[in-house]
């Protein structure tokens, strides 16, 4: 017998040969479109499931309530909106929409020296749309003094004003106060 002329051990049929390319690429477009389905899942739905386990999660106060953010303990003792500007004593600033102003105390229970700055903190509108302080305004309203950021010993304590510039006829439902940019945060709800 020739080489040419053996037999393969198990028999070859195209018919069986197209079966199975057509159960491959079937499995591969339901793979795919799983895959895609579960992107667009995340893209559309993603935040607003991220935000509402965090807010399930995140330790809550109201005014006048201290709320702990890792090492440091924050109270909100007030919260005014509707302000156009802010008037210092050499300066003025002027809100794209309106300034929330919120008094808020921060103070270090840990061991060792801790910054706290208004950069880390938002104010969460009804909408879920977030807003960052503004620096600026909030170096006005502090009277020209640097509030925020400010670099507090172990068993210190600073209060002073956070400013936000929200739209008008927007309110703030919640705040988001953190030690650091990355460290969990507390909610607090100003009403």
């Amino acid at each position: 017998m020739s080489s040419h002329d053996k037999q393969p051990l198990i028999p070859f049929s195209s018919q069986g040969a197209k079966l199975a390319l057509i159960i491959g690429l079937a499995a591969a477009v339901v793979s795919a479109c799983c895959c895609l389905g579960a992107g667009l899942a995340v893209i559309t739905w993603g935040r607003d499931l991220y935000q509402a386990s965090m807010n399930r999660l995140l330790p809550t106060a109201g005014l006048n309530q201290p709320v702990r953010d890792e090492r440091i303990a924050f109270t909100v003792h007030g919260l005014r909106c509707g302000l156009d500007t802010i008037d210092g004593l050499f300066s003025r600033e002027s809100a794209t929409g309106q300034f929330c102003l919120v008094e808020l105390s921060a103070s270090n229970l840990g061991t060792r020296r801790m910054t706290v700055s208004d950069a880390a903190q938002r104010a969460v509108l009804a909408t879920g749309h977030v807003y960052a302080a503004d620096t600026t305004a909030g170096l006005v309203a502090n009277g020209g003094q640097q509030v925020f950021p400010s670099d507090l010993r172990p068993g210190r304590s600073v209060t002073g004003i956070v400013v936000f510039d929200i739209p008008r006829r927007t309110t703030i439902t919640r705040l988001e106060l953190h030690e650091s940019q990355s460290s969990g945060g507390v909610r607090v709800t100003p009403r």
